[in-house]
C-alpha cells in the first residue's frame, strides 16, 4: 500500500497484493495488522505523506472500523525521538558556545552580536535545499546543529577587530565598517575553504551519498549565506549595542 501525489495536490492509492505466509500477529494480546512501505523523495517526503494520512484517511478510517487503533511507527516515530533529543543538544551547545564568548568577550551582552550569525545561515539552508530539489528532513536539521558552531567563528573576528579599532579611539561605525575591508580576505577565505571541502560530497550522485547530501547541503549553502550576511548583520549589531552602552569595552570619540 503506498500513497503517491498527483495533479493538484491530491494523494492516489495503489495497492498491489501477493501471495505471503499467513500469519497472526498481536501486540500486547490484540491483532495487529502491519503496513509498511517506502517512500519516494521526488514525489513526498515523510512528514506530508503521514499530514495527508492523518488527515484524509484516518479519519474515515475511525469512522467505518471504530474498533480499529492505528499506531504509526518506522521513521515518523524516529523523526520525533530524534528531533527532541537534537533540540534539547542545540540548546546545551548553544549555552555552551554562550558562555564561551561570555568568558572571552568579558560581557554577557556583547556574545549576542556574534550569535547573530546563527539565524542567518537559515536562508542559505533553505535556499541550498531549493536549489539542489532536497526536502528538508531531519539530516538537514543535524547539519544546521552543527553550524551553531561553524559560522561564529567569522562573526568573531569581527567583532575582535572593532574592539581594538574602538580602543585606539575610532568611531564604532568607522572601526566597523574598517574591520569588514580589512577582515574580508581573512573570512572570505576561511569560508571558502570548507566549503569547497564539502563540494565533492554535496556533487556526489549516488545512493550511498544521498542520506549525507541534507546534511552537506546546510553546512555549505548556510556557512556561505551566514558569511556574507554577517559582514552586514554583525557590525551593525556591534553599533546598536554601543549606542545603548551594553556591554561596549573600550573607549569612543563618540
Amino acid at each position: 500500500f503506498c500513497l503517491s501525489r498527483g495533479l493538484g495536490d491530491v494523494y492516489k492509492r495503489q495497492v498491489s497484493q501477493s501471495r505471503g505466509f499467513a500469519a497472526v500477529s498481536r501486540v500486547n494480546g490484540q491483532r495487529s495488522v502491519r503496513v509498511q512501505g517506502s517512500i519516494n523523495p521526488s514525489i513526498a517526503n515523510a512528514r506530508e505523506l503521514m499530514a495527508a494520512l492523518k488527515s484524509d484517511y484516518l479519519p474515515e478510517l475511525a469512522k467505518k472500523r471504530p474498533g480499529v487503533s492505528v499506531r504509526i511507527l518506522g521513521e515518523a516515530e524516529d523523526t520525533a525521538t530524534t528531533g527532541s533529543s537534537l533540540l534539547r543538544n542545540i540548546g546545551v551547545g548553544m549555552a555552551g558556545v554562550f558562555l564561551l564568548l561570555a568568558f572571552y568577550l568579558k560581557s554577557f551582552i556583547r556574545p549576542v552580536a556574534v550569535l547573530a550569525a546563527i539565524p542567518l545561515s537559515l536562508v542559505g539552508v533553505m535556499w541550498g535545499h531549493m536549489a539542489l530539489g532536497l526536502q528538508i528532513s531531519l539530516p538537514s536539521l543535524v547539519g544546521l546543529a552543527t553550524l551553531a558552531g561553524v559560522v561564529v567563528n567569522d562573526a568573531i573576528l569581527l567583532v575582535n577587530f572593532i574592539d581594538e579599532k574602538v580602543e585606539q579611539g575610532i568611531d564604532v561605525l568607522v572601526a566597523g565598517r574598517e574591520a569588514v575591508r580589512d577582515r574580508f580576505r581573512a573570512i572570505f577565505l576561511t569560508s571558502l575553504t570548507t566549503v569547497v571541502g564539502l563540494g565533492p560530497l554535496l556533487l556526489e550522485q549516488s545512493t550511498q551519498a544521498q542520506f549525507l547530501r541534507p546534511i552537506v547541503a546546510s553546512l555549505a549553502f548556510g556557512l556561505t549565506a551566514a558569511t556574507l550576511l554577517a559582514l552586514f548583520v554583525t557590525p551593525a549589531v556591534i553599533a546598536v549595542l554601543h549606542d545603548f552602552k551594553l556591554g561596549f569595552r573600550g573607549k569612543s570619540n563618540t
